[in-house]
């Protein structure tokens, strides 16, 4: 069983692509995180420069998602609202906001676009600052390691050393605004 899952994120700046030259890193970044509710996987995430917030790392979501309470916090900037589909199809509306930055590791993202959330009432007494989506780590190319509670950013060489030694699945990455899915292909054993 393959301990990494890479995911090429390359959306943000509308790049089509991922190109490993766009990568500044001159050594990979490995950023701990833990399991909430037993499988969540949750990032320490600084907003504006502040204390770290427990965020989940949801690859099925469309937008990011900030908590209510950070948002009050931070007096977060209305910016709009997003209407987004859930998978069953159900429309689901929220408030977007920006926010000066959110930060993971040393990876920052400048004017942060999220959803305002009412996480508490989700996941009680957990303190979740809110939800990431692909779309956050822009066009970084990432990996995540399960088994040493380990997401990477990786670096040109580090990237190839992972496609060297695991199965390349191409993915499909779908833009509405501020929403960004990916999906894949795959045939099931009876080739439906």
């Amino acid at each position: 069983m393959f301990r990494y899952i890479l995911l090429a994120i390359l959306f943000l700046s509308g790049c089509g692509t991922f190109d490993t030259k766009n990568s500044k890193m001159s050594i990979p970044e490995a950023i701990s995180f833990d399991y909430e509710s037993e499988h969540f996987v949750s990032l320490p995430v600084k907003i504006n420069g502040s204390n770290e917030k427990k965020f989940i790392f949801d690859t099925g979501i469309g937008i990011n998602l900030i908590s209510k309470k950070i948002c009050e916090h931070h007096k977060c900037k209305p910016i709009g609202r997003f209407i987004g589909k859930r998978m069953s199809g159900q429309e689901i509306s929220v408030d977007l906001v920006e926010i000066e930055s959110a930060s993971l590791g040393s990876y920052e993202v400048k004017n942060f676009v999220a959803g305002i959330f009412d996480v508490e009432k989700l996941m009680p007494n957990q303190n979740i600052g809110g939800f990431l989506s692909v779309g956050f780590f822009g066009d970084r190319a990432i990996s995540i390691d399960y088994n040493k509670k380990s997401l990477t950013f990786e670096n040109n060489e580090s990237l190839k050393k992972i496609k060297s030694s695991g199965v390349s699945t191409p993915i499909k990455i779908h833009k509405d605004g501020p929403s960004t899915g990916i999906t894949m292909d795959f045939i099931l054993p009876n080739k439906r």
